[in-house]
């Protein structure tokens, strides 16, 4: 088991949850003076600018653009090259003031996850800005080139590439133009694409990257259904109530447990779970092979159903006392509601498939779990008799890649580099953790996938990763690694330092103070919803995380925070970045 499914190369992943009650210690900020308060990388906070008279979309871009004479920046965080813009893609409130997101864009095409954030308060000062603008386009080489695939080379190049049928329709095709960073740092044109081809037999369907200059796959993400599997229309579904009673049931472990269920205008009784945000439901795939996360044919399965309030499933009440308790630790620790804090459905399967990862082609022996961003699923295995639906922190992992992107608001196919792929990993480890702990307590540990009866899945402390191998914890590992930048190998390069700082660990000779689950925790969900990006990278997640820490619990938390990271190989952070003053770059 390995949880490399559908979890590293696709987006698995609002930034609404209110504040914690606890205090924020933010440093007051002169009100009579342009002023930088942090500048650390990814990162600068003050009084940037003078008070603005305009939208407050407009002056986060100007900003950006290094527009507004006078103010204070840093050089990685604007801007004043020639065509490149800003676009809005979310605006809210939080705390007072306005947070707005904004996506770079070059001649008019966006630059792939390139985003930012921009806190502006009520006179229309600059507090905040979270994020890194990509710097001297102009001189890439590919960005010069006008003449590049067309609409119609695209559509032939992918038909081929995706080898679907010659009597396949294209029913849908669309597709936008982006500046994309590939992966030896180089720029280049490429489209990213969403299709679906049909012909008597099957739906193909999917997303691409495409390099318009190359004519290279960047990245393809196909699903095959084959049309005699199609799965019992929704409509067939009895209407849904809740009920008081409790259904009961006994999961994997032998555990007996008591959860909401659903009963429907048939008389039966279904796993469904109405009085959580906008549901959890629990479906029966029955074993459909899902071919490596490419074939949605059976997902999400029959919704799980019984004639009494009693469910015999094993699996299916394991997921769904889990889900129940990761809900309520979201919602009660964080306010978060569901992944998205928008009280998202919740959807899972049991008695899931892939042919790919099972030898034996015995269908219960399938030992995997994964998030599927595609689907908007989870989808569990029957292998170790059934255990894999009963782990807590196995559960809490998956739903916790979908956390990610529901906090960071990422709206990408794949992320934009390796770094992001790892953090991912690394933090739904830690929201494993998390839960494990909350629901155990005192028995809860940072050893993923304990409960199994089978090969440890990854064992933080001891740095063992997936298959017995090293679990990569500080960070001249993952440079190290040459072009194999596995995301779970190098997930422990932020789960082990969360770990040290939760635990007060020595490591590397460097002893932090023990901070807790609660707090750490609420350090890190704090951080992923007022400072994370798409283009997330372990250098600006080492400063939004001590921030987040400064602004909870002070300074002297902070610096505890920030002596874990140095222990695992993070550089230092200056104290004040260099800041450049707007106006004499005019």
């Amino acid at each position: 088991m390995n949880y490399k499914k559908m979890t590293s190369a696709l987006l698995t992943f609002g930034l609404l949850c209110p504040l914690s009650t606890e205090a924020i210690h933010a440093q007051e900020i002169n009100n009579n003076q342009v002023k930088v308060e942090v500048a650390q990388p990814g990162l600068t906070i003050g009084k940037l600018t003078e008070p603005q008279n305009d939208t407050k979309e407009n002056i986060a871009k100007k900003y950006l653009k290094g527009e507004v004479q006078g103010s204070k920046a840093q050089q990685e965080q604007v801007t004043t090259e020639k065509s490149v813009d800003f676009q809005l893609t979310n605006k809210e409130t939080k705390e007072n003031q306005t947070e707005v997101r904004l996506t770079q864009t070059y001649k008019s095409y966006k630059v792939y996850g390139q985003d930012l954030i921009v806190k502006v308060d009520k006179n229309g000062v600059i507090t905040t800005v979270s994020g890194k603008v990509a710097q001297n386009l102009a001189q890439q080489p590919n960005l010069t080139i006008t003449n590049f695939l067309s609409k119609n080379e695209v559509k032939t190049f992918l038909r081929n590439a995706l080898q679907t049928p010659n009597d396949a329709l294209e029913k849908e095709f669309t597709g936008e133009t982006v500046i994309y960073k590939k992966q030896d740092g180089s720029y280049t044109y490429a489209d990213v694409i969403t299709f679906t081809y049909e012909n008597d037999d099957q739906i193909i369907n999917g997303q691409a990257i495409i390099d318009l200059i190359h004519s290279e796959m960047l990245f393809q993400e196909k699903i095959v259904k084959n049309k005699e599997k199609q799965p019992v229309p929704q409509a067939g579904i009895p209407q849904l109530s809740s009920v008081k009673k409790h259904g009961a049931g006994v999961n994997a472990l032998l555990e007996k447990t008591l959860f909401n269920i659903a009963k429907g205008t048939d008389g039966k009784f279904y796993l469904a779970d109405l009085m959580r945000g906008n549901g959890i439901y629990i479906y029966d795939a029955n074993y459909a092979d899902s071919q490596g996360g490419y074939d949605q044919a059976g997902y999400p399965g029959t919704l799980v159903s019984s004639t009494s309030t009693t469910f015999v499933d094993k699996e299916a009440v394991g997921v769904m006392k889990n889900m129940s308790a990761i809900y309520d630790y979201y919602k009660t620790k964080h306010n978060l509601k569901s992944y998205d804090n928008k009280d998202a459905k919740i959807v899972a399967s049991v008695h899931g498939f892939d042919s790919t990862e099972v030898s034996d082609g015995v269908k219960t022996n399938y030992e995997n779990a994964f998030w599927h961003p595609v689907w908007n699923q989870m989808v569990f295995g029957d292998g170790l008799n059934g255990k894999l639906t009963s782990a807590i922190d196995v559960t809490a992992h998956e739903f916790g890649h979908a956390v990610f992107s529901g906090t960071t608001k990422n709206k990408v196919v794949k992320y934009p580099n390796d770094e992001t792929n790892a953090l991912n990993e690394g933090l739904a480890d830690f929201w494993g953790t998390q839960i494990e702990f909350y629901v155990k307590k005192d028995k809860g540990n940072w050893i993923m996938g304990d409960t199994l009866d089978g090969p440890t899945i990854r064992d933080i402390p001891n740095e063992i990763g997936d298959h017995g191998k090293k679990l990569y914890t500080n960070l001249q590992d993952f440079y190290n690694d040459g072009n194999n930048q596995e995301s779970h190998q190098n997930s422990g390069i932020i789960s082990h330092v969360l770990y040290q700082l939760v635990e007060g660990k020595t490591y590397n000779g460097v002893t932090v103070a023990k901070q807790g689950n609660d707090k750490v925790s609420k350090i890190v969900m704090r951080a992923l919803q007022n400072y994370a990006t798409s283009a997330e990278d372990f250098e600006s997640l080492h400063s939004h995380i001590v921030q987040a820490a400064k602004d909870l619990y002070g300074n002297a938390v902070a610096t505890e925070v920030d002596k874990a990271f140095l222990a695992h190989g993070y550089k230092a952070l200056p104290q004040v970045n260099e800041v450049i003053d707007v106006q004499n770059r005019k």
